[in-house]
């Protein structure tokens, strides 16, 4: 199926590395087209933020809220399962995209770096893939 933007309208987004930097500037982009958006980090984003994003310029102020926050690492498969099952139960829909956008670098730390950066984000990978296609969101 082709992508669109316009094909997020009620749909859920998922995005690690949510609340902060280029997080919140996806999550902006996806919410101000209709979609509900769960931002995943390590801690919340500001609340100026999560404001901004709860209630949109072009959404009405009475329309259902579009952004939750997960608190939680990536570097934690059950954690990551979890809260993507908990944003399908919020939102009542489906996972249609996810967002691979933690990051973290720190040369003394390696394991740490490549859990993140790498194993985190194909585990995630394998989690929204078995959402696409209809499977469990928990290995």
């Amino acid at each position: 199926l082709p992508f669109t933007m316009a094909s997020l309208q009620n749909q859920l987004v998922f995005i690690t590395g949510g609340s902060g930097g280029l997080g919140l500037s996806f999550a902006s982009s996806f919410v101000s087209r209709g979609a509900f958006v769960a931002l995943f980090d390590l801690v919340p984003p500001p609340p100026s933020a999560l404001a901004a994003l709860a209630h949109p310029p072009n959404q009405p102020t009475s329309s259902r809220v579009r952004v939750a926050f997960f608190e939680g690492s990536v570097t934690s498969s059950e954690t990551l399962a979890s809260a993507i099952r908990s944003a399908m139960g919020l939102f009542g829909v489906p996972l249609a995209a996810f967002i691979s956008n933690a990051g973290f670098a720190d040369e003394r730390d390696l394991e740490t770096t490549l859990a993140v950066n790498t194993a985190a984000a194909i585990f995630g990978g394998e989690l929204a893939m078995g959402q696409f296609f209809g499977g469990p969101a928990a290995p």
